[in-house]
Parts: structure tokens; C-alpha cells; sequence
């Protein structure tokens, strides 16, 4: 009457290994409380979501913006440093929009044992539901979107290395904005003027690409790599707004 749950289901044979008996026994900030059992031989998982909405639910009601996206990725590298105290993989973690809940000013994730995908292309298929539901009116969100799913193409990247090379990166642009002298603003500086090198995270894109690299985005219908070259419109835009957002960063610190 008084709790919600998110169940997850499984068609293995119900084990309590040390995991389950972890997470039990301990609060693991962001790490959502579990219980398990076994079901007519099947295994069933209860997570206490109380008070929280998913990610998908939250996307319903308004797009994804920079905000969220920092939450995100700020929160899972907290759970996961977290998990490490206690012999939790992260690779058990469901990074599903399903999975994923926000309450109480932070997302929790879903430690799931028989979780056979693990946290590498999990994370990258989030980053797809990033791209596909981000705020094109918000270039800052569209452009750590389109970064993060960039950078985790690869096949064996590493999950930290990438969140914390795209806020180290965004940090050093903002502290290099403070120390360069304000400039007054080019009445006759037109759009193209803006068009200069376009910045990105990780090795320089290869010009002679083509967009078959967007096909597992689920989006071949829509010439989706050239509106988010159009939203971008160089990163000296998108810079500037990311400026703007210094507050933030340093208050996740």
C-alpha cells in the first residue's frame, strides 16, 4: 500500500549469492533497495522506487536537456565508486531509461545479478536515448549527447575515462574563458563568421566520413548527422553556452 517496485524478471534459477546479500544488508548511495526471489522457476527482482519516476517517464513530459545528462553521468560515476567499497560490479548495472530513477535531488540505478549486457554497451545505448530525445533547442545538451555517443562507439572503451574526460574538458575550456579578456561583440559579425573547426572530444573526426557511423541510433529515416552539425554550428557557439553552465559543474564537485 505503501511502496512501488519496479520488477525485473529473469528466466534463470533464483541464486542469493554475496550480491543480493550486500545490497541487503547495506545502503549503497545510488543503489536502489532489492529484493529477490525465485518464481516457478524464474527469478524475480523488486526494486523500492518509492517517490521516484524513471528516466523514461521524465522524457515523456520534457525532452533531455545538458542538465539531466550531467546528472546523469555525475551520479554513475558517484554509484560506482560507491559499489567498489562493497565487490559490486558495475557491470550488473541496468542502464536502461526504464532502469534508471530520480528522487530525492539524485538518480538511482538497478544492481541486477543476472545482467548479461554489461555497463560498456549498456551506457552506450543510453547515450543513444540521449541523442534521440535531446532538446534541439538546447546545443549544449545536443552537443554532450552527441559527444558521449561518439566517444563510446568503441568496442572496449572505458566508461570513467570518457564521463571524465568531457567534464575535464568542459572545465578547462570554462577556466580558459575567465582568463582570456572580454571582447566587445562584432556588429558586423554575421553566421558565418561562426563557422569555424568544429570541436570534438577524442580523435579528430575524418571530414570524408559518412553518416552510416548514426545507423545504430535507430534513426535512418531522419538525416540525423547533419541537423546536429546544423544545431552545432561550430563549437565556439556551443562553447559559450557551456560558460554558461559553470555554476553547475562546480556545484557537483
Amino acid at each position: 500500500m505503501n511502496t512501488a517496485y519496479f520488477v525485473v524478471e529473469s528466466g534463470a534459477f533464483y541464486q542469493t549469492d554475496y550480491q543480493m546479500k550486500m545490497i541487503s544488508a547495506n545502503d549503497i548511495p545510488g543503489i536502489l533497495k532489492i529484493k529477490g526471489k525465485g518464481v516457478n522457476g524464474r527469478s524475480r527482482y523488486e526494486y523500492d522506487i518509492q517517490g521516484k519516476h524513471s528516466l523514461e517517464f521524465m522524457t515523456k513530459k520534457e525532452p533531455v536537456t545538458y542538465d539531466m545528462i550531467i546528472g546523469i553521468i555525475t551520479d554513475l560515476l558517484d554509484t560506482i565508486e560507491e559499489m567498489r567499497d562493497y565487490l559490486l560490479s558495475p557491470n550488473q548495472l541496468l542502464m536502461d531509461p526504464r532502469s534508471i530513477f530520480f528522487g530525492n535531488g539524485r538518480y538511482s540505478f538497478c544492481y541486477y545479478p543476472p545482467n548479461d549486457k554489461g555497463i560498456a554497451e549498456g551506457f552506450h545505448e543510453l547515450t543513444e536515448f540521449f541523442v534521440r530525445e535531446a532538446d534541439y533547442q538546447d546545443r549544449s545538451g545536443i552537443y554532450i549527447a552527441y559527444a558521449l555517443h561518439k566517444m563510446t562507439l568503441g568496442e572496449n572503451y572505458q566508461i570513467r575515462q570518457v564521463i571524465e574526460e568531457i567534464l575535464r574538458n568542459q572545465e578547462e575550456e570554462w577556466q580558459d574563458q575567465e582568463e582570456e579578456p572580454e571582447k566587445d561583440a562584432d556588429p558586423e559579425e554575421t553566421d558565418e563568421d561562426w563557422n569555424v573547426e568544429e570541436y570534438v572530444y577524442g580523435e579528430t573526426e575524418d571530414s570524408s566520413q559518412d553518416d552510416s557511423m548514426y545507423d545504430d541510433w535507430g534513426l535512418e529515416d531522419k538525416p540525423f548527422a547533419e541537423t546536429v552539425k546544423e544545431k552545432l554550428q561550430g563549437w565556439k557557439r556551443v562553447k559559450e553556452l557551456l560558460f554558461g553552465k559553470k555554476k553547475l559543474l562546480k556545484d557537483l564537485r
